[in-house]
C-alpha cells in the first residue's frame, strides 16, 4: 500500500496542512518495495490532499490535520493516521511491521494511539 508520511527534519511533521516534504513508501506484505522523498508543488498547483489523491496514495501518516483536508482525503478513500509523532525511519519500520497504532507513536498530549481519532466525530478514543 502506498503511504505518504508528512516529514520535517527527519521526523513526522507536526501539521499535515503546512508540510511541504513527504516520504512516500510502497509496502507489499511486510516489505518496503519503494521509498522516495517528494516535495509538493507550489500552492498554486492545488492542495496537498489533491496531490495525493492523484498520485495513488492510499494512506497518510501525519501529525495534526485540518478538518477540511481530513474530510477531502476520507471522501476519496484515503486512510488517515493522524496525531503520529516520531522519527521517519521508525515510522517506516512500524508501517512495515503493521505496528503504527502503538502508543509509542502518539503525539505528545494525545492519548489516542488509534488512527482517525476525530475531534467531535463519531470515532472517539476510549484508551
Amino acid at each position: 500500500m502506498k503511504t505518504a508520511i508528512a516529514a520535517w527534519n527527519n521526523r513526522v511533521a507536526p501539521v499535515f496542512d503546512s508540510a511541504k516534504t513527504f516520504i512516500v513508501v510502497d509496502c507489499v506484505e511486510t516489505q518496503i518495495v519503494h521509498e522516495q522523498t517528494i516535495s509538493l508543488p507550489p500552492s498554486g498547483g492545488g492542495s496537498a490532499a489533491d496531490f495525493f489523491i492523484n498520485a495513488g496514495v492510499r494512506r497518510i501518516v501525519c501529525g495534526a490535520i485540518s478538518g477540511e483536508s481530513e474530510d477531502l482525503l476520507l471522501r476519496n478513500g484515503i486512510e488517515i493516521y493522524p496525531f503520529v509523532a516520531g522519527f521517519i525511519e521508525e515510522v517506516v519500520d512500524a508501517i512495515r511491521k503493521e505496528t503504527l497504532e502503538s502508543r509509542r507513536f502518539s503525539m505528545p498530549g494525545c492519548a489516542c494511539p488509534r488512527r482517525r481519532c476525530r475531534r467531535g466525530g463519531s470515532e472517539r478514543c476510549n484508551n
